[in-house]
């Protein structure tokens, strides 16, 4: 497997990268029986309030195995079945002009009574003084969930507008573990 290594500096998956790394993974589910959902974010420009809002995701990636329902004007995801499943979120931010600010992600759930942080889900960037200075805040959990159940992304920053999301600089990896 070649993987193309002509990615800029701020460390974000190419095109190519990305696409390489789906072929990779669905070769290892028609062998290992691996399930997996992936979804991103193309346009970017989302803003972080200085309360916690949903981010979304533009593009779905992957379904494979059928273990999530998304859709890309929607801010959820819905599992279709109950199981151990490991979530691997990344969210890129970078800074408009040159204040100094953070961002802060976390992933919540809802089992049917409204929606929880979950444990161990949070992360932070932090930006410094250049305009266009980008940072990434990634997590990864393992959660039990039942058909039905729900999670998204959230995100918060100290500036209402110089912080946005970066064009092709936030995902999300769903792979079942167990049933």
């Amino acid at each position: 497997m070649a993987w193309d290594d002509t990615k800029n500096s701020n460390s974000r998956w190419t095109a190519n990268e990305y696409n390489n790394m789906v072929t990779y993974i669905k070769g290892l589910g028609g062998s290992t029986g691996k399930s997996f959902f992936t979804a991103y974010d193309v346009a970017g420009g989302q803003t972080p309030g200085t309360a916690w809002g949903t981010l979304t995701f533009d593009t779905i990636g992957e379904n494979y195995g059928s273990i999530v329902s998304y859709a890309t004007d929607d801010e959820d995801f819905y599992f279709l079945s109950d199981g151990s499943y490991s979530v691997r979120y990344d969210m890129s931010g970078q800074v408009s002009d040159s204040s100094r600010s953070h961002c802060h992600w976390k992933m919540q759930i809802d089992t049917g009574g409204g929606f929880a942080d979950v444990p161990g889900s949070w992360s932070g960037t932090y930006h410094r003084t250049s305009a266009d200075d980008e940072a990434t805040g990634s997590a990864i959990v393992v959660i039990n969930a039942n058909s039905g159940d729900k999670i998204r992304i959230v995100g918060d920053s100290d500036r209402a507008t110089q912080v946005t999301t970066v064009a092709n600089g936030c995902r999300i990896y769903i792979e079942k573990l167990s049933a």
